[in-house]
Parts: C-alpha cells; sequence; structure tokens
C-alpha cells in the first residue's frame, strides 16, 4: 500500500541535482544503485508520497527530464544548498498544477533509500500547523536535514533575500524565518536520510 499525505495536503516536490559530487567522483543524479538512477528514486519517493508535480533543479537536464522531471536548470549553479532551495520554491510558486498547501518538498539527488513513508510524515507535519514554515527531519546526531525537509512556498521571500544578502548557507536562510516556525522532527525510518556518501 502506497502511503499517502492528509487529506487535501497536495504540495510540489523538487530534487535538487546540481554541485560538484566530488567526494563520489562521478554526477550522483545518473548513478544507479540497485539498477536506478538516484534522482529517479527520490522522482519516486515524492510522487507515491502525493506530489503533484516534481521538478529536478540544474544536473543533467536532459537526462533528467527523461527520467520524469520537469527538469529546469539551476537559477544559482555552484552557490550551495540555499540557493538551489531558493530555486526550488521559485519552480514551485510558478507550478502548472500549484500546491494546495502551499508546500514544496525539497529532496536531495543521493538517497538511495527514500522514501514516501518519511516524505508523508514531513508533509503531515508541516500541515498539521499553519504557523509552521518549515518542517526538516533530523537524522544521526539530531542534525537537521534540509534536503529533506517539506518548506512553505511563503519562505521563499525571505531566503530570498538572504541569498541576495551574500548568505550561501541553509543556517543564513533560516535566521531570516520567523522564530518558533521552523521545527526539528523525527521520522520513522532514519535510514531514508542517509545520503550516498554514508553508505557502506
Amino acid at each position: 500500500m502506497k502511503p499517502t499525505v492528509s487529506a487535501g495536503a497536495g504540495f510540489a516536490g523538487a530534487v535538487l541535482c546540481g554541485g560538484q559530487s566530488r567526494r563520489f567522483g562521478r554526477d550522483k543524479a545518473t548513478y544507479a544503485h540497485n539498477g536506478m538512477p538516484l534522482a529517479k528514486i527520490s522522482l519516486l519517493a515524492l510522487q507515491e508520497a502525493g506530489a503533484a508535480e516534481v521538478f529536478s533543479i540544474g544536473g543533467e537536464v536532459q537526462a533528467l527530464a527523461d527520467m520524469g522531471f520537469k527538469a529546469v536548470p539551476d537559477d544559482h549553479p555552484g552557490e550551495g544548498p540555499l540557493g538551489g532551495i531558493v530555486c526550488a520554491l521559485n519552480q514551485a510558486a510558478n507550478a502548472d498544477a500549484p500546491s494546495s498547501e502551499d508546500i514544496c518538498v525539497v529532496l536531495a539527488c543521493d538517497l538511495p533509500w527514500a522514501s514516501a513513508f518519511t516524505v508523508s510524515e514531513v508533509v503531515k507535519e508541516l500541515s498539521s500547523d499553519q504557523n509552521l514554515n518549515a518542517v526538516l527531519p533530523m537524522g544521526e546526531g539530531s542534525i537537521p536535514q534540509y534536503l529533506h525537509g517539506a518548506w512553505r512556498l511563503r519562505c521563499l521571500p525571505p531566503l530570498e533575500a538572504a541569498f541576495a544578502g551574500g548568505g550561501r548557507s541553509m543556517s543564513d536562510g533560516l535566521a531570516m524565518l520567523a522564530e518558533g516556525t521552523v521545527r526539528m522532527c523525527r521520522v520513522s525510518n532514519s535510514k531514508s536520510l542517509k545520503d550516498m556518501d554514508e553508505m557502506p
């Protein structure tokens, strides 16, 4: 049975496919893990959780379109995850199939155990409180996983302001959001948050 989000909690999805993959040594998005490109694993997790539309941000646009993404170039290539999330939220805000809850879930492209159930958990958590701007799951060591988070589209202006002001880290972006509007949460399957660099 496919996991689902709560009724009416439609959302957009985005998978960040840029980056230099310096440690990994090759493009992660198109690397096949158990016979499936890593980016497609994240795509399927978002689709199975109920995403109305899924974008890829950056990377090899044609290859990603062939996987089933609405593939768009990164507006801020090489500028880190904050630039990628700004681009993702901007695409979601202007989507053909807008999110009924104005939510975008942003995943990294290198999550070999990405799970629709985990995506559903963060969407449900964000949907449960209209005062929240973002929900970030916590991995090992209680580290927030920015690239497995659910974001309200109203985060876009403050994150853009942080980026325009020279901020590049996620802490720079989060500092622009109202205090108490970002929630860290535990998820049922922490393995789904592990990226390719953490594989044994």
